[in-house]
């Protein structure tokens, strides 16, 4: 999926943009957006860093030397200096919440009036839009609802058709629930920044809450 937006929390933190062209897809000559003026992290063990980064149509197309980089410049080719601050990859949350997230961060403004402003599902919904703010706050590019009923992924769905989230969010329903409803939902693809990634399975207890059968009765 492309990534159209970087966010800036105390650094730059790139918002998950793939080293390379999808399969059948060609990579661009020239570049929408360079990047360059600071420390560049691309994660690689054969060069943790980079002087400049290209990307075109939401893609990295080039990264390097400033020199090197440079080649994929064209007039209209937007040029980002960083003035010395870093660039990194986006955070991929990989075991999340964003429903209890919400819950947790902004509690008070959950509650009815007269103690808060959520008296109907357009508010809860405008609480989980805050929620997702939150996450890219700190540089995640991608957040996750770890364990969802049918009806809190309908509700992250209708968020998303909103235009409510400006990360992407990964759905795990709770297999023990509704099993059809993961597999009509289920998909590899992004549909307004939301998918059903998989599913959820719980079956006996909570390992961090010395509940489950771990290593032994």
């Amino acid at each position: 999926m492309k990534r159209r937006t970087f966010i800036r929390t105390g650094v730059f933190a790139g918002a998950g943009l793939v080293l390379r062209p999808a399969l059948g897809q060609s990579t661009p000559t020239t570049a929408d957006r360079i990047w360059t003026g600071g420390p560049i992290l691309i994660m690689n063990d054969r060069a943790i860093r980079a002087e400049a980064i290209a990307e075109a149509g939401g893609r990295i197309i080039a990264v390097g030397s400033r020199a090197e980089v440079m080649k994929r410049r064209s007039p209209q080719t937007q040029m980002i200096d960083l003035q010395g601050r870093a660039l990194l990859p986006g955070f991929f949350d990989a075991h999340g919440h964003v429903m209890m997230g919400g819950l947790q961060a902004l509690l008070a403004n959950l509650l009815a009036p007269p103690d808060g402003e959520v008296a109907d599902i357009p508010g809860l919904q405008r609480t989980l839009r805050e929620c997702a703010k939150l996450w890219a706050r700190f540089g995640y590019t991608t957040a996750q609802e770890g364990r969802a009923p049918p009806g809190t992924a309908k509700l992250l769905r209708q968020v998303a058709e909103e235009g409510g989230f400006p990360i992407d969010v990964a759905i795990y329903p709770d297999v023990l629930i509704d099993r059809e409803f993961i597999k009509a939902g289920m998909s590899r693809a992004y549909v307004q920044r939301v998918r059903i990634a998989g599913a959820k399975l719980t079956i006996d207890g909570s390992p961090q809450g010395l509940c489950a059968w771990r290593d032994r009765p």
